[in-house]
């Protein structure tokens, strides 16, 4: 019951929405924030906001993005809804954005005793169920904070992971967002950057296989941003692939995927990755073969790289 209430509160404060700009945004914002207090992180002093569903600290001196980050936050997680049946699972998620990327690095190496690659000159980490990331420019932030609470969120309610490429597509998708007034729509397709940087993947040819994306991963690319930038592209369009490509198949294998993560059935075990496991998930839950897959992945791609 407690999680069916905090939804319907969630969706009734995402609903107050007086058009009227900033003004607006502070509304929603308000109307989500259940507890506000000082805090103090990287040795700069912030703010804790306490949403339904989610504790933010932050220190980011850009007030609208202290404003906008518990509606994006919220909203991102009142989305999730769709992957399975019933009421959303009754979860808290820890999300801490810092001003700048050494109060981030230093975060990462104390908290989850991590060395972030000396290659990055940005960067995010989650673990846990805690996300920690900093401010890349407000709407890139924004996107961000999306990204990474589907894996904090992940990490709190499947029992058993998903497939590295299928968690990391599901977090780019869910990036995709337009604004009306002072609420987010959550829109798969609408991510300029991500579209931009797929866009220059097809014109050199390099684009590459759906199998050779299955078997790559972003923790072996942690010391190359361009490698990583890359790898996000070809995710961001394999999540449009499987969450808005209109096909009945995909749809109900999705669901069932993340649903069998959830209850922790071992459906893909020993399945590997890269081809093999294209081929598996084919098998199991999308009822085609993998060159259709990969057909289907190469169509999309071009349409949101055209669009």
């Amino acid at each position: 019951m407690r999680a069916r209430a905090l939804a319907c509160v969630c969706t009734a404060a995402l609903a107050l929405v007086a058009c009227r700009g900033r003004d607006s945004l502070r509304h929603v914002s308000h109307s989500l924030v259940r507890f506000e207090s000082g805090w103090s992180g990287g040795g700069v002093d912030g703010r804790l906001y306490v949403t339904p569903r989610v504790r933010l600290f932050t220190n980011v001196s850009s007030r609208s993005l202290r404003t906008r980050l518990p509606i994006v936050l919220e909203h991102t997680i009142s989305g999730f809804s769709r992957f399975w049946p019933g009421p959303p699972p009754d979860v808290e998620i820890e999300v801490v954005v810092y001003d700048s990327f050494e109060q981030w690095r230093q975060a990462v190496e104390v908290r989850f005793g991590v060395q972030p690659g000396e290659g990055l000159g940005r960067g995010a980490a989650t673990s846990r169920g805690v996300s920690l990331l900093h401010d890349i420019g407000e709407e890139g932030t924004l996107r961000l904070a999306a990204h990474e609470v589907w894996h904090a969120y992940a990490q709190r309610v499947l029992v058993r992971p998903l497939p590295v490429a299928i968690d990391e597509a599901i977090a780019c998708a869910v990036e995709g967002m337009r604004w009306e007034a002072a609420v987010p729509t959550l829109s798969y397709g609408s991510n300029p950057a991500r579209a931009v940087h797929l866009r220059r993947l097809l014109e050199e040819g390099r684009l590459g296989t759906l199998a050779a994306h299955m078997g790559d991963g972003p923790h072996e690319m942690s010391d190359d941003a361009a490698r990583l930038d890359d790898y996000y592209a070809r995710a961001w369009c394999l999540g449009v692939m499987l969450l808005d490509s209109n096909d009945v198949r995909l749809d109900h294998g999705f669901e069932r995927l993340v649903t069998d993560a959830r209850m922790g059935r071992r459906s893909l075990e020993g399945a590997g990755s890269g081809g093999a496991l294209l081929e598996q998930l084919g098998v199991r839950y999308f009822e085609q073969r993998p060159e259709d897959l990969e057909i289907l992945w190469q169509r999309t791609a071009h349409r949101l790289a055209g669009g």
